[in-house]
């Protein structure tokens, strides 16, 4: 088990997976900081699903365009989940599941 901030890792400390499941922080665009350091820890065939702010798929700055055009070369599939799929918990942020390999191969 690893006890620190997960942008710190590096897969040389970590090893790599085979599927890496994650919901990251929403704020601030710091999902797709931790889905694209998250591909790093994958293996070459590995699978990487993320529930993320559904912001991802019209916002229009340079980060998130950035990482739109990187998920659609890697053949991402992105999946919008039902408004208010978290108020239980308070958080009223539309969001998606987006499922991606490494590899950009469609194994769905």
């Amino acid at each position: 088990m690893f006890t620190q901030d997960f942008l710190t890792l590096s897969p040389q400390t970590t090893g790599l997976y085979d599927r890496i499941i994650m919901n990251p922080p929403f704020d601030w665009e710091r999902d797709i900081d931790h889905v694209m350091h998250a591909l790093k820890f994958l293996n070459d065939d590995g699978c990487l699903i993320a529930i993320m702010s559904a912001g991802k798929e019209f916002r229009k700055t340079k980060k998130a365009r950035a990482f739109r055009d990187h998920m659609a070369k890697l053949k991402a599939r992105w999946e919008d989940l039902p408004a208010g799929s978290f108020s239980e918990v308070g958080t009223n942020v539309n969001t998606l599941i987006v499922k991606v390999y490494k590899n950009g191969q469609r194994q769905y």
